[in-house]
């Protein structure tokens, strides 16, 4: 969960993460039971490697999401740079053309054309 749904550093979230594990351990070793050593020992190995998983799929969950965020990020912006760039050569192409012939029939050209296109 530190690493999904914390908006912290990655750094941050592992350091967390390692911390709360550690707490964990040290916790349950405090107050182990007497008796029983060994089947304590087990379920304690099971809770590490548990919690070790966990931390691994949240780290690589959050890989996969922050590399969508950047692809999703990159695409837009190139979405509007194309935009910009063809609002651009359209300005340019209509100066070229008020440059060549008056702007009444550069008017008419215009519309015939946007006619065609519908």
């Amino acid at each position: 969960m530190v690493h999904t749904m914390m908006p912290i550093a990655r750094s941050v979230a592992l350091g967390v993460a390692a911390v709360l594990t550690a707490a964990y351990i040290a916790l349950a070793l405090g107050l182990r039971p007497e008796g029983e050593e060994t089947q304590f020992y087990q379920q304690l190995i099971c809770e590490l490697i548990l919690l070790l998983s966990a931390s691994g799929i949240g780290v690589y969950y959050r890989a996969l999401t922050e590399r969508a965020h950047r692809n999703t990020f990159a695409g837009t912006r190139t979405c509007l740079e194309q935009r910009v760039k063809l609002e651009c050569e359209r300005e340019q192409q209509e100066r070229l053309l008020l440059s060549v012939i008056p702007a009444y029939i550069a008017a008419e050209v215009s519309c015939r054309l946007i006619e065609k296109k519908h």
